[in-house]
């Protein structure tokens, strides 16, 4: 019921993304007290103070990334980056090469929305020279600010895991095999994959 209740009110206009999530709590704590009985009255406080720690933590987390972004971009570190990649870059694969380390390098200090906007503007004129296809770029972009999510000194992806429960030591232990089985389904599905 949940999702038709979210989905169905941002289709219709009742309410913005960001409203449904408050209307999905809301609706989860009714539920979870009167139909479920999960919890009861008495330990709303302190899954409210455990919330309030689990979302202060990433917050904090987020807004030293953004600082570190506001300074990446006063700095013009991207401009530069994408200077240096059309400067040492004389073949299609020695560009996109030097795209994967640079979104890399980029992305373990940044958060993956604020490096795109950085870097897409500038990779993808140099992209249409060298003839390489949108698509792949959009899918390479992705990917490394992606991996660039798991290392640190930032390791956004990382920090998130030990409230779960699961220790920062095995988190990537705990993403291969999702990633297998995403590759294992993708090559089930792709013509040229199939044995």
């Amino acid at each position: 019921m949940m999702p038709l209740i979210i989905v169905g009110g941002i289709w219709s206009g009742v309410f913005t993304p960001t409203e449904s999530a408050a209307v999905a709590v809301v609706y989860g704590t009714l539920v979870s007290l009167f139909l479920y009985r999960d919890i009861t009255v008495r330990d709303l406080p302190r899954l409210l103070v455990n919330a309030f720690q689990t979302s202060a933590t990433v917050m904090l987390v987020i807004g030293a990334t953004g600082a570190l972004a506001w300074l990446i971009t006063a700095e013009q570190v991207a401009v530069q980056m994408a200077a240096w990649i059309k400067i040492v870059a004389a073949q299609q694969w020695t560009f996109l090469l030097m795209v994967n380390v640079a979104l890399l390098l980029l992305g373990i200090f940044i958060e993956p929305l604020p490096a795109m906007l950085l870097t897409a503007p500038l990779l993808l004129p140099i992209a249409q020279k060298f003839g390489i296809d949108l698509v792949h770029l959009g899918v390479v972009i992705t990917a490394n600010l992606a991996i660039a999510l798991y290392t640190p000194p930032v390791g956004v992806r990382c920090s998130w895991r030990p409230l779960a429960g699961a220790g920062s030591a095995r988190s990537p232990q705990g993403a291969v095999p999702s990633a297998a089985g995403r590759r294992r389904r993708a090559d089930d599905h792709h013509p040229t994959c199939r044995r």
